[in-house]
């Protein structure tokens, strides 16, 4: 069943709403912007430190998500039948987080005044 540009853009509404929601310190930390409503979902733009390119986040009808990373326009990596609450987690430890040495590379990376 196809949605129309109004569903379209409340899905994607709900979905920024929600990352938001749970993590915005984490999504500004993707340095997360271009946010786009797409057919069921939403389309942004991340430059995190492991990956730099586009996240597309689409509704399904078992009310799960789909989540692909995209770099030139292919699809980087895909996960299925993520719940809203997994995405933040999922997003991050796939854009961002380096693991044990996030802080060292998050101050190496900060402008020193």
């Amino acid at each position: 069943m196809e949605t129309s540009e109004k569903q379209s853009v409340e899905i994607a509404k709900t979905i920024h709403q929600q990352l938001m929601g749970t993590g915005a310190t984490r999504v500004w930390s993707w340095g997360a912007n271009s946010w786009t409503a797409v057919p069921n979902g939403l389309l942004f733009k991340v430059q995190g430190f492991l990956f730099k390119g586009h996240v597309l986040i689409v509704l399904k009808p078992n009310d799960t998500y789909t989540i692909q990373l995209i770099k030139s326009k292919k699809i980087f990596k895909e996960f299925t039948d993520v719940y809203f609450d997994e995405m933040i987690n999922l997003i991050d430890s796939n854009v961002e987080y380096t693991g044990a040495n996030y802080e060292d590379d998050v101050n190496k990376a900060v402008y020193k005044f």
